[in-house]
């Protein structure tokens, strides 16, 4: 064989090699997905109850945390409307002694 021809040769072996190893990494990752679907499937019926309540759970901390936060803000204005009150009482009580 001549070396022009040995080349392309070898260069199409390579071309295959690496298509092979392509075709290899897909299977190989759509293998892992299938186990991974069907080890979450025997898992889910058990699973499914306990990880609703742990999302029932933080939906209500995170109302909660919303609630308190509202309830922070309408403290934080009623202390500054009392605030205003008492200073503007001050200086009328001190004009009437």
């Amino acid at each position: 064989m001549a070396p022009p021809e040995m080349i392309v040769a070898m260069s199409g072996i390579a071309m295959l090699s690496g298509a092979l190893f392509g075709v290899y990494r897909t299977l190989n990752h759509w293998i892992d997905r299938r186990h991974e679907r069907l080890m979450a499937e025997e898992r889910g019926p058990t699973a499914g109850p306990e990880l609703r309540d742990v999302r029932e759970r933080i939906d209500q901390l995170e109302e909660l945390g919303f609630r308190l936060q509202e309830l922070e803000e309408r403290l934080d204005f009623t202390e500054r409307v009392i605030a205003r009150q008492s200073h503007a009482q001050l200086p009328a009580e001190d004009g009437g002694t």
